[in-house]
C-alpha cells in the first residue's frame, strides 16, 4: 500500500462519499480521522450527518490540529481518511486568531510533507479530502483571501507529492493523477 491518494472537489460534490467508498475497497476496517468543530448548530448537524454515514464502519478519531501526529501514530492502520483539510487549515487559522504568517505558511508546508512521508514510510494507505475552492470568486476580504491562497497552495503541495489524485463533479471522479 503505502500510497497518498488526494481527493479534491467543490461542496457537496461527492468527495466524501468517494473517500469512504475508496476506503472501504482497500480495508475492512478503515481509521477516519475528522478535523471538523461544530462551531454553529448547522455544522454540528452537518458533523452528526457525516457520523450516521460511516455507521460503524470506520473507527472515528477526531483531531482538529496535530493531525500529522496522529496520522504518524497509526502504526497498524491500513487505509485512514484524513477529512479534510479545508477545516484543519480553518482550525489553524482559528488558532492563530485568523492571522496566518508567512512563517506560518512555511510550518503547514512542513506538516504537509511529514505527513505525507510518514505515510510513505509507513505500511498505509492515506486518503486525503480538500474542498477546491480556487474556481469561484475573489473573496471580499483579506482574511478570506489569505485562507484561499493558503488552501490553494497546501493542495498543490499535497497533489504533487500524492500518488492518485481525484477530483469531483456532481458525484462523478475525475482521475487527475
Amino acid at each position: 500500500m503505502k500510497e497518498v491518494v488526494l481527493i479534491t472537489g467543490g461542496m457537496r460534490s461527492g468527495k466524501s462519499r468517494f473517500a469512504e467508498e475508496y476506503a472501504l475497497k482497500r480495508s475492512s476496517s478503515p481509521i477516519y480521522l475528522a478535523t471538523g468543530v461544530a462551531v454553529d448548530e448547522e455544522f454540528a448537524r452537518r458533523i452528526a450527518y457525516h457520523r450516521s454515514e460511516r455507521d460503524g464502519r470506520f473507527a472515528t478519531v477526531e483531531e482538529t490540529k496535530d493531525v500529522v501526529g496522529v496520522v504518524s501514530g497509526f502504526h497498524q492502520a491500513q487505509v485512514i481518511v484524513f477529512e479534510c483539510v479545508t477545516t484543519w487549515l480553518a482550525n489553524l487559522f482559528h488558532e492563530r486568531n485568523w492571522q496566518f504568517t508567512v512563517e506560518d505558511e512555511k510550518w503547514l508546508k512542513m506538516e504537509v510533507v511529514r505527513l505525507v512521508e510518514g505515510v510513505k514510510d509507513g505500511n498505509h494507505t492515506l486518503i486525503v479530502v480538500t474542498n477546491e475552492i480556487g474556481l469561484g470568486v475573489v473573496p471580499a476580504d483579506e482574511v478570506s483571501r489569505r485562507y484561499v491562497e493558503v488552501l490553494g497552495r497546501c493542495n498543490q503541495w499535497l497533489a504533487q507529492r500524492a500518488d492518485e489524485v481525484y477530483f469531483l463533479v456532481s458525484g462523478i471522479p475525475w482521475r487527475l493523477k
